[in-house]
This record gives C-alpha cells, sequence and structure tokens, in this order.
C-alpha cells in the first residue's frame, strides 16, 4: 500500500492546501513544515500536527492564492519526529484527533516511544503513537501536576 510521504508534499510548502478531502480530519490551512513522518498545517485558528501515515489525500487550490506574511503563523513546535514534538507538550491541554469516535482533548503527562498518556477528567488515558491522526495544542498551560498523576 503507497502512502503519501514527505517528498510527495515537500513541493507544497508555504502553499494553500485542503488535508483529506471529507470527514473529522479535513482541513484548509497552509503548509508550514514537513518531516520525515509529519507535517504541520496553519489554519486560521490553530496549528495542526498531522501525521503522515493517516492522511488520505493533499489538495492545492488553485484558484485563490494567499498572501502570506510571518505575522499569520503562530509559534510552532518544530521537531524531526511526532514523537519529538509530542514530547514539547508536556502537561499542555492538547486534542488528539479532529473528531469522529476517537477524538479526545485533556493534559498531556507522559510520552513514551510507542503510546502517550492523556489525563482526561479524572481518567488516565493510553493512546498508542500509530493511532494518533493528527493533535494541536489548545492554549492552556497546566501550572501544577497532582502528585499522583506524575508517579503513573
Amino acid at each position: 500500500m503507497a502512502y503519501l510521504n514527505s517528498d510527495t508534499i515537500a513541493p507544497l510548502l508555504g502553499k494553500q492546501v485542503k488535508v483529506n478531502l471529507k470527514g473529522p480530519e479535513a482541513k484548509v490551512g497552509i503548509l508550514f513544515q514537513v518531516a520525515t513522518d509529519h507535517f504541520m498545517l496553519q489554519t486560521e485558528k490553530e496549528m495542526i500536527y498531522y501525521n503522515l501515515d493517516h492522511v488520505k489525500s493533499v489538495s492545492l487550490d488553485t484558484t485563490t492564492v494567499p498572501e502570506i506574511t510571518g505575522s499569520m503563523f503562530l509559534d510552532p513546535i518544530q521537531g524531526s519526529s511526532i514523537t519529538e514534538v509530542l514530547g514539547a507538550l508536556h502537561y499542555k491541554w492538547v486534542k488528539i484527533n479532529r473528531g469522529g469516535p476517537e477524538h479526545v482533548e485533556g493534559i498531556l503527562i507522559n510520552v513514551a516511544s510507542d503510546h502517550i498518556l492523556l489525563l482526561v477528567k479524572a481518567e488516565l488515558v493510553r493512546i498508542t503513537l500509530f493511532h494518533i491522526k493528527s493533535f494541536s495544542t489548545i492554549e492552556t498551560v497546566i501550572k501544577e501536576v497532582p502528585e499522583k498523576i506524575v508517579e503513573a
């Protein structure tokens, strides 16, 4: 089975694209950065990090050409891998997957080599990295984490 890879979408850097055609993961924005296993899409409201293994299509809108300015980009977290980017989000509120039955929001507690640990209300939820289609931050920083959570 053939997947999209970083070489395929790299020529679209800085251009307005649509990721996936339909569904909760479909978004339009500026392709901001491409790494080996993920890419970053700047939408009007947020920076979304997409796992390349789960992207079905990337379309270029040839009818509109947005004027790109430095001020239009949020402060992205750059990393060479999804694990590295997620690691920079410890104790931040994140949204995993865009919608559908598997989307979830919570505080990122830990990042391991094959899964993350997310505090969702009163539950600690383990999510395998393979099943993360996309993620973004929600601008809330947790200043103090209860001791019981840190020990998990």
